[in-house]
């Protein structure tokens, strides 16, 4: 029991950042383009327009995917509750290849909303 509850906190550290980091940037996002802190990208960091729109739609975006990603990996962990340490571990994988893809997908959407308000600078 002890190892599914170590598997189950270490699969909701992605979700669960994505979530934090989501908030943050809405709340409280860079006001000036730095490489430091926030959405970095070379699309959003050409002008202070973009660099807002940016920080707000991926954290509004972060916020969105990581929730149902904490809700569903959490529900798909409890199937697992009673199974070997290594079906556990499989399972732990596919779920953290999963949100690594959310984290790529998230990315890319945004990059998209830039260039669809933005045009190509």
């Amino acid at each position: 029991m002890a190892f599914w509850c170590f598997m189950l906190l270490c699969d909701l550290l992605i979700p669960l950042t994505m979530i934090l980091a989501g908030a943050v940037m809405c709340r409280r996002s860079p006001r000036r383009i730095n490489r430091f802190f926030g959405y970095r990208t070379r699309r959003s960091m050409q002008n202070p327009d973009t660099w807002r729109f940016a920080q707000a739609y991926y954290g509004r975006l972060c916020r969105k995917m990581g929730w149902p990603a904490a809700a569903v990996t959490g529900c798909a962990q409890l199937l697992f509750l009673h199974s070997s340490p290594d079906m556990l571990g499989a399972f732990s994988a596919a779920a953290v290849l999963v949100q690594s893809a959310l984290l790529v997908l998230s990315i890319f959407f945004t990059e998209k909303a830039l260039k669809k308000k933005f045009g190509d600078l």
